[in-house]
């Protein structure tokens, strides 16, 4: 039961770096095979935990608390680009180097937004 309990955990921190939160909760990404560019933006694709398929680039959706000025929060970090898409809501472009899970995680952590995580891209289902 213990070297059970140990090979669950060694498994689970292989893709410790693939998880962002959710409604406060953790939701982990399994790496899949995958990969196209669109409009000169890799795409990598995971699966969730819920079995749903979703594609990951380098682009961070975020919210900031609503009586915060939120220029001045994400001023503390370093993007390539900042596109606000209300006056709480902006879409962070961040470099290629950095991994978009790490850095979201660390902009949750922060205690002027609200949530931060991948912008994410579904695929369209037909009816």
């Amino acid at each position: 039961m213990k070297k059970l309990s140990l090979l669950i955990l060694f498994c689970l921190s292989l893709f410790a770096n693939n998880s962002f939160y959710q409604n406060g909760n953790l939701v982990t990404l399994t790496p899949l095979k995958e990969a196209r560019d669109i409009n000169n933006n890799s795409v990598k694709y995971y699966q969730t935990q819920y079995g749903q398929k979703v594609g990951v680039t380098n682009q961070i959706l975020l919210k900031c608390n609503n009586d915060v000025d939120c220029t001045k929060t994400l001023n503390k970090y370093s993007f390539q680009n900042i596109t606000k898409l209300t006056t709480t809501i902006y879409l962070i472009t961040i470099f290629n180097s950095e991994d978009v899970f790490e850095v979201s995680k660390k902009l949750y952590e922060d205690e002027n937004i609200q949530f931060a995580h991948p912008n994410f891209l579904k695929e369209k289902k037909r009816r």
